[in-house]
């Protein structure tokens, strides 16, 4: 479990990234009712900021709950410098506690020698503890550093899938778009409509396919390693294009494979009589 200083600051720095990311949405949306010219383009990045928004608040609870999924493995930097805080902040809330005690325990006596004792035995733990929050401030600059440096990573593989997932939503309104014309079509026009509803049926099935192939790209993004680095996109798609290609030569393969002809049957049975 990571600290309270490392918990806090990766949480403000998130809150930072959420506050920018609302803060731009307004704009946008006002924009893609306003330019007809760019209205695609303004609307696409309305979603794809409402993805990176949802994704932002989704890694803010993963944190409130301890759950640093962008904090690496043990011996790393935020690893390091994280166990040196939690000794940090340990031993400044039993020195807070002893310091506590002790005063109170100076109060309570009416000994003029013990009293001296106990004021000076908590002055002492106070200069200690002076020197701890020196220390917290020290190291929890240098993790805030590490943290947004490894934030901005993270925050380029949001923004990457997100622009995936405002792609695939754009997909599938085109499909239900495309399907709703063909179900108003006029059926008083049959010869039109029975035209008009053969070309629909042909984009309805191409539109139909791209969002489905756009949401195994995004399936694909979500699981790469590769995702936050300049032409992950690109493999993403790659490995899509070649797991359908897959998928449709499988079954003719198999066919190919299981049929046998009278060559193949004479071959492994009795040979032709001359």
């Amino acid at each position: 479990m990571a600290s309270i200083d490392t918990k806090n600051i990766y949480i403000d720095i998130l809150n930072r990234e959420l506050s920018r990311l609302q803060s731009e949405l307004p704009q946008v949306k006002y924009m893609a009712t306003q330019s007809k010219l760019m209205s695609d383009r303004f609307t696409e990045r309305e979603l794809m900021l409402t993805a990176q928004i949802d994704q932002v608040k989704q890694e803010i609870e993963k944190a409130k709950n301890d759950e640093f999924s962008m904090i690496p493995e043990k011996e790393s930097q935020v690893t390091k410098i994280d166990s040196k805080l939690s000794e940090v902040i340990d031993e400044s809330q039993q020195l807070t506690e002893e310091i506590s005690t002790l005063n109170e325990a100076a109060a309570n006596t009416t000994d003029s020698l013990e009293k001296g004792r106990l004021l000076a035995d908590a002055r002492a733990k106070t200069i200690r503890l002076e020197d701890l929050r020196s220390k917290r401030i020290k190291f929890g600059n240098r993790q805030r550093s590490i943290l947004l440096k490894k934030s901005k990573k993270e925050s380029l593989k949001r923004e990457m899938i997100a622009k995936q997932e405002a792609i695939v939503v754009k997909s599938e309104m085109k499909a239900a778009d495309i399907a709703k014309k063909q179900d108003n079509l006029d059926d008083d026009k049959f010869l039109n409509a029975l035209v008009v509803d053969k070309v629909l049926e042909v984009r309805r099935r191409a539109s139909e396919w791209k969002a489905s192939f756009d949401k195994d790209v995004l399936e694909n993004l979500k699981n790469s390693r590769f995702v936050g680095i300049k032409g992950a996109r690109a493999i993403a798609i790659a490995k899509t294009a070649g797991q359908r290609l897959r998928d449709r030569v499988s079954p003719v393969l198999s066919t190919m494979l299981d049929f046998k002809g009278p060559e193949d049957t004479n071959e492994k049975g009795t040979a032709r009589k001359k």
